[in-house]
């Protein structure tokens, strides 16, 4: 149907053997609906500042509650880090086979304390021990620390079902060291 003679009808069609149409809405119409819903709304926010201000005390109170309980958790919550063994024999490994020093930060809770961003910094390069394919904690830790730390760290992820081993971790890192 062509109502204004336009020689465009009010809808789309594609021709062939296999018809479709498409209905086009008229926008003029939507939008006045969309205004007059607008307008509508207008009066019931007003009606609702007062109750949110009565609101803001309580909301303020909560939340300094909750930013209490993270710092009561904070170095209390446990990820559930490699096996404190095999990276200490991972470490043995390295220094004995490799002649490289190693330090170990094991990650309790997220938010981070600032002695992880201390480690960080006080280092070259930061390998960061993970039991899963998405290396989860290396990229909370990317998000915390500043730009200049990120390039220090380094993932060594295993993740094909089998407790971590230290041999794992020791071939990882030194590959990625380039010693022979």
């Amino acid at each position: 149907m062509d109502p204004d003679s336009a020689g465009i009808a009010n809808g789309l069609t594609w021709p062939g053997p296999f018809s479709w149409s498409v209905e086009v809405p008229d926008l003029d119409e939507d939008l006045d609906d969309i205004n007059i819903e607008i307008n509508q709304l207008g009066p019931q926010i007003e009606k609702l500042k007062p109750e949110m201000q009565r609101l803001k005390p309580e909301m303020e109170r909560l939340k300094s509650q909750m930013e209490c309980l993270q710092k009561q958790l904070s170095g209390k919550l446990r990820a559930s880090p490699p096996r404190r063994a095999s990276l200490t024999q991972g470490r043995d490994q390295l220094r004995q086979e490799h002649q490289l020093e190693t330090d170990y930060l094991r990650l309790r809770a997220f938010p981070f304390a600032k002695a992880v961003a201390e480690f960080i910094e006080g280092h070259e390069r930061v390998y960061v021990v993970e039991q899963n394919r998405d290396a989860q904690m290396h990229s909370l830790l990317r998000l915390d620390v500043d730009d200049d730390c990120v390039a220090k760290l380094r993932r060594v992820r295993h993740y094909n079902g089998l407790p971590v081993d230290a041999r794992s971790l020791t071939d990882s890192i030194v590959s990625q060291e380039g010693v022979k």
